[in-house]
């Protein structure tokens, strides 16, 4: 079968995968990004959570970070959600070496920023909430530092680091609020789009709290 039409991109379909229409995402993803001459794409957010043993949540789409601008695919009965991304190639990843080849997949703390950058693409700050609560055992502090600091982003910084104390891993951003606290932030919104009206302030992360997070898994 043919993911993109008109191009010489093939993926063979065993017999057992014929039913889906395409077999794993694993065995094609990387060759299928070099033939589009997009090698420094990475498997991100929520997709990557779940690779990294959030599951308690349903994905319906595989999100792949990549630096330039690329429309959906649909594989079988995969769709790939692309997500642009212009400094891709610098975030943090782990090459996965499969039995079918090797997957580019963000680290646990690179995922961590990605999903609080783009809470639209990761379902908003509850959804985010939840991956968070499982991908916290997995994460470093200096690592989640690095991340924070790769991604030049203070107020995602912020606010990743106020959902993680929110879920109870305090403990994993004590480098965080220390680099924030030498930036000398302003004070910004957890919600950038809600009002900051009768809110309370958070004084370690200087966010307004002005929606309500709610880990549900």
């Amino acid at each position: 079968m043919r993911p993109l039409p008109r191009h010489p991109f093939f993926v063979i379909v065993p017999h057992e995968h014929y039913s889906m229409g395409a077999p794993p995402l694993d065995w094609y993803l990387d060759p299928l990004m070099r033939f589009l001459g997009v090698p420094d794409y990475y498997v991100g957010l929520l997709t990557a959570a779940q690779w990294h043993g959030a599951s308690h949540f349903a994905v319906q789409e595989t999100q792949v970070v990549v630096p330039r601008q690329l429309r959906p695919i649909k594989v079988g009965r995969e769709r790939i959600r692309f997500v642009t991304k212009l400094a891709a190639g610098r975030t943090a990843v782990d090459v996965r070496n499969l039995e079918s080849g090797a997957v580019r997949v963000s680290t646990p703390e690179a995922t961590a920023v990605d999903l609080v950058r783009y809470p639209d693409v990761s379902g908003g700050f509850n959804m985010i909430a939840a991956a968070l609560t499982e991908l916290a055992p997995r994460l470093r502090p200096q690592e989640l530092l690095k991340a924070a600091i790769q991604e030049d982003d203070v107020a995602t910084s912020q606010r990743l680091g106020w959902l993680l104390d929110h879920v109870g891993a305090k403990h994993r951003t004590a480098p965080l609020a220390r680099w924030i606290t030498q930036q000398r932030p302003r004070t910004r919104q957890l919600d950038p789009r809600s009002p900051i009206e009768r809110t309370p302030l958070d004084k370690r992360w200087r966010l307004w709290l002005n929606t309500k997070v709610e880990a549900s898994l």
